[in-house]
């Protein structure tokens, strides 16, 4: 059974892992954060395991 993809908006992604948008964009430009899946012309989304996993890795590096 297929389930929907599940995503978050840039102000979820912001709050789930604490940073600013400004932040955000500057992590990804630098790429050290996923870049979103742009959704219409002006939204971008992020995949809810991407996230995850971005978060776990940090986790496990002991970037916390």
């Amino acid at each position: 059974m297929m389930y929907p993809q599940q995503f978050l908006s840039l102000k979820e992604v912001c709050t789930l892992v604490g940073l600013s948008r400004a932040t955000l964009y500057r992590m990804i430009k630098k790429g050290t954060f996923p870049r979103g899946v742009q959704i219409s012309e002006r939204r971008m989304a992020w995949h809810i395991d991407v996230v995850q996993r971005w978060i776990d890795d940090r986790l496990q590096a002991g970037d916390h």
